[in-house]
């Protein structure tokens, strides 16, 4: 690991919190994560942008969707019937233009693949339009898509004067650390960045890097790339330079998992197997349990299973709810609500963002909300059922506009 103890204007960036705390209790205090460097970034150099919560964008594209839906063959009759299929389509276009924002991919781009006229130019037209409309419908109301951010800061950087960037970046080198899920929005910024501080030190050492973790291994043309080798490259081709790599121990041996495990790697892991989903999730959250009783940290255990589908994560997420253990589920999924101290924080996380209606409604069906106090009732059975009606009406109706979150939900 780099350490920035006497390295002056050097800054690390860090994937989060927990990163930065444990570097400071090394003595290592010039770390900041990649969300705060954004923000930080944004409020100075875009500090007229202002960013529509994810909740507002999805009330907004329900408001110009339907005119749009009007003019396409496959849209035209789920629109006019309304319900649920239409609540579906509306989640999915949401989701396809944020996944758009994040990938770069800007209204242009959608007009070339238009062109080509086949399906896929039909879709590429709707959600052109759609991001043109929610994009205007946005700017009259002051508010940008706030999954945007990226592309916007990327913009303000490359706009500002070099010498004004480092001064608000308040560092002239800045060395990304164990942070592996780049997407183009945010390389974008930070290539942008790069750009800045290496024409604001004109004596050079300014710029921004990517350190990525690798895993030394012999050299073979044949061989697969393992997951950090592509993570390297993709990093890659979206840089000016190469990603420095940094190397880590392979405590479970080769990544590919073709040769067989070294022992150490043997020793660190514990294979548990069931008749079917349940069973599976039971024993895998049996081995958790023992491990943290021999005193083994929560961040040092993970699990990994043989399929990714809901039908294998769902009962693993509520064993892990059921033995009070606090998880973490890093591929795209929110954090898994599992035991008190993550119902607390679930709570905690929507009093300061407002009230987003499905987040609500998985609070109301955690084991650790009191539903006979939620619904005023003394039957805690029926109090239950009234809890759990609410959170299928809350995933199942949309929200609206209003003037405040209380009367949106």
């Amino acid at each position: 690991m780099m350490s920035a103890r006497g390295l002056g204007p050097v800054r690390l960036v860090l994937p989060s919190e927990r990163h930065v705390e444990r570097l400071s209790r090394g003595g290592i205090l010039a770390g900041e994560t990649r969300a705060k460097l954004r923000a930080r970034l944004l409020s100075v150099l875009a500090p007229t942008a202002v960013f529509a919560a994810a909740e507002h964008t999805r009330m907004a594209l329900a408001e110009v969707l339907p005119a749009i839906a009007e003019s396409d063959a496959l849209l035209r009759p789920i629109a006019r019937a309304g319900g649920a299929a239409w609540l579906r389509t509306l989640d999915a276009v949401d989701e396809a233009i944020g996944a758009l924002r994040l990938a770069g991919v800007d209204a242009a781009a959608l007009a070339a693949v238009e062109r080509g006229g086949d399906a896929a130019g039909a879709r590429a037209r709707v959600l052109r339009r759609a991001m043109t409309a929610l994009d205007e419908l946005l700017a009259r109301r002051e508010r940008i898509d706030g999954r945007a951010a990226g592309a916007v800061l990327a913009r303000a950087i490359t706009a500002a004067p070099p010498g004004r960037v480092r001064e608000v970046a308040a560092a002239s080198r800045f060395v990304a650390q164990w942070i592996v899920a780049w997407d183009a929005a945010d390389l974008a910024w930070w290539r942008a960045l790069d750009a800045a501080l290496a024409r604001a030190a004109r004596g050079g050492g300014g710029g921004a890097v990517v350190e990525l973790p690798s895993v030394e291994g012999p050299i073979d043309a044949e061989r697969d790339r393992t997951p950090l080798e592509v993570v390297a490259f993709a990093v890659a081709r979206a840089l000016d330079a190469a990603p420095h790599a940094t190397d880590i121990d392979a405590p479970l041996g080769d990544l590919s998992l073709r040769s067989e495990l070294p022992s150490p790697a043997r020793a660190r892991l514990e294979i548990r197997r069931g008749v079917d989903a349940r069973a599976q999730a039971r024993a895998a959250v049996s081995a958790v349990r023992a491990a943290i009783a021999r005193g083994t940290p929560v961040d040092s255990i993970a699990i990994a299973l043989p399929s990714l589908d809901e039908e294998t994560l769902e009962p693993v997420r509520r064993a892990l709810d059921e033995a009070g253990i606090v998880a973490y589920e890093p591929r795209g999924q929110a954090p898994l609500r599992a035991g008190l101290v993550a119902c607390a924080v679930g709570v905690l996380s929507l009093a300061s963002r407002g009230l987003p209606r499905r987040e609500i409604a998985a609070l109301l069906r955690s084991n650790h909300i009191d539903a006979a106090r939620v619904v005023g009732a003394d039957d805690h059975a029926l109090a239950s059922e009234a809890c759990d009606a609410m959170a299928t009406r809350l995933d199942e109706t949309p929200s609206v506009r209003a003037n405040d979150a209380v009367a949106s939900l």
